[in-house]
């Protein structure tokens, strides 16, 4: 029966990062909408600005911190299964990774829009 337990938490951290990278690509994760949505379009798109820069860099010492753990499982095996411990850690590698791009192509939306609002405000046309 210790397999099950193995087999879970293997499955467990590629799930995760799945569905977290399924929902923000979607843009369906959670957001305090009801406080945001008393700001004024601008503002909203500059708080969007920080969360992004904020996740970008999480994310970076997620990936940076998921490789040394990788590196450093290399040649272990659980008990059970005999899998290479480090697989069980690659999730973190790829997920992240994936969710940096994504996150990343959100940001870069963000500051585009941005540069329009601020454009549009200064009477100039929009970028």
């Amino acid at each position: 029966i210790y397999w099950v337990q193995e087999t879970t938490i293997m499955l467990a951290g590629w799930i995760t990062f799945l569905a977290i990278g399924v929902l923000y690509k979607r843009k369906e994760y959670i957001r305090i909408e009801y406080f945001v949505s008393f700001l004024n379009p601008t503002a909203q798109l500059a708080l969007s600005f920080v969360i992004h820069l904020a996740s970008l860099w999480a994310l970076f010492i997620v990936v940076v911190y998921g490789v040394v753990l990788f590196e450093f499982q290399i040649g272990m095996k659980n008990e059970t299964l005999q899998i290479a411990d480090n697989f069980f850690y690659t999730p973190v590698i790829i997920g992240g990774i994936s969710l940096f791009v994504t996150i990343l192509y959100h940001f870069l939306e963000t500051m585009q829009e941005l540069r329009r609002a601020f454009s549009l405000r200064r009477g100039g046309a929009a970028l």
